[in-house]
């Protein structure tokens, strides 16, 4: 394990390392032989413009569609099934509940990852937090969660852990992915545009937005093997 990769624990609340689990960006960030995803320090990331990311605006006028009603009744659902304190923040709710907003991941994604909506999950390694997963990769290797927790606070993690695995022996490892799911997102989506652009089987574009974001790579950086 990198030594980046540990944990701490400060009044009963995890610190979940900070990690970006991903596929490769070509030469510029491998993922190393024979592995499909890696892991890279979120500090090391490209900044990401805030006017593209708030209000999920990357994603043009998917951003304003119409939500969808049965889409909403289950996140209502979802909503009563949390303990008292605990809500849905409104951007997961936004996003979640616009099927033409969650397409444009399902579309763009590399490794075939899909839009898929889970109950409320205990958090196995937290007392009283919970999980709702939101995106998963079509081989279940990383599952991709909205954390919450009884102080109010959300996240994004990521696990190779899901519900299926409650049984199993040992204590799963969480990563923090991102502050929202609006960041998230973003960076999920504009990250799959660069992969395009840089493989040799497919034509991306190469917009402004992919060459600035690739740009912070102007050496090879460390995978998170």
């Amino acid at each position: 394990m990198a030594p980046w990769l540990h944990r701490k624990e400060s009044h009963h609340l995890i610190e979940f390392p900070r990690v970006w689990s991903a596929t490769d960006l070509g030469e510029l960030r491998p993922a190393g032989a024979f592995t499909t995803y890696a892991g890279w320090p979120y500090e090391t990331l490209p900044s990401l413009r805030p006017e593209r990311r708030d209000g999920f605006a990357w994603a043009g006028d998917a951003a304003t569609s119409a939500p969808d009603a049965e889409r909403l009744a289950e996140l209502e659902t979802l909503a009563r099934s949390l303990p008292p304190g605990i809500a849905l923040p409104e951007s997961f709710v936004r996003y979640m509940s616009r099927p033409a907003l969650t397409a444009l991941l399902d579309e763009v994604s590399t490794t075939a990852c899909r839009t898929d909506l889970s109950d409320v999950i205990a958090s196995p390694v937290e007392e009283g937090a919970h999980l709702v997963r939101f995106f998963r990769d079509q081989q279940d290797c990383v599952f991709w969660y909205l954390y919450l927790r009884p102080n109010g606070e959300s996240f994004v993690v990521d696990s190779e852990w899901s519900e299926r695995f409650a049984d199993a022996e040992g204590r799963p490892e969480f990563f923090w992915s991102a502050p929202t799911i609006e960041e998230f997102t973003y960076r999920y989506w504009l990250e799959c545009k660069c992969w395009y652009v840089l493989s040799d089987y497919f034509e991306g574009e190469e917009t402004p937005e992919v060459v600035a974001y690739l740009s912070h790579y102007g050496e090879k950086v460390p995978t998170g093997e």
